[in-house]
């Protein structure tokens, strides 16, 4: 609420609630109570200047305080906008990792269903091997096939011969 005196001899003002309005009101109130005539509002009152004077210094402040307030919401305004341009790239960025690691999880899933069972995993009853372990026991049994193989007279043979070992349910511990 203000304190203001918004009351002059033949007219006054209700409160607006907002200050800076109010002190212009005011400085018209004080002219009216202190000339009868708005002429004589150019003439200086007791304290040195105008009615005018004092009216146009209140608009003068309430204006500059307004015009602050509003380049304040305009910063404001822009560093939300800036703010939300960063979210949306916070959450592309998201999005993005989220298919990633899909798309690894995926892999890693497609890697797991290459296994043959537990035998590359530690006994009794398969451990607790990482995939990408398991991965390379398999890669090393392959390069010890390739190994084994180049012993042989007729390596097509040989790969025949444990296809159909294989194929009879011969797998061994996979």
């Amino acid at each position: 609420m203000s304190d203001r005196n918004l009351d002059a001899y033949y007219y006054s003002f209700d409160p607006t609630g907002c200050d800076l309005v109010d002190a212009v009101l005011e400085q018209v109130a004080r002219a009216g109570k202190a000339f009868h005539c708005t002429s004589d509002w150019n003439e200086d009152d007791f304290d040195g200047q105008s009615p005018v004077a004092k009216t146009q210094a209140a608009a003068n402040a309430s204006a500059q305080s307004i015009l602050a307030l509003i380049a304040e919401n305009d910063r404001l305004r822009q560093s939300e906008n800036e703010t939300i341009v960063a979210s949306f790239a916070v959450v592309s960025a998201n999005k993005r990792l989220l298919e990633q690691r899909d798309q690894l999880r995926a892999e890693a899933e497609a890697c797991a269903a290459v296994l043959t069972g537990s035998y590359y995993m530690d006994p009794p009853d398969g451990g607790d091997v990482s995939i990408p372990e398991q991965l390379r026991r398999m890669a090393k049994d392959a390069e010890r096939y390739r190994h084994y193989r180049m012993g042989f007279i007729d390596p097509e043979k040989v790969d025949r011969d444990i296809d159909a070992a294989m194929s009879k349910g011969g797998q061994g511990n996979g």
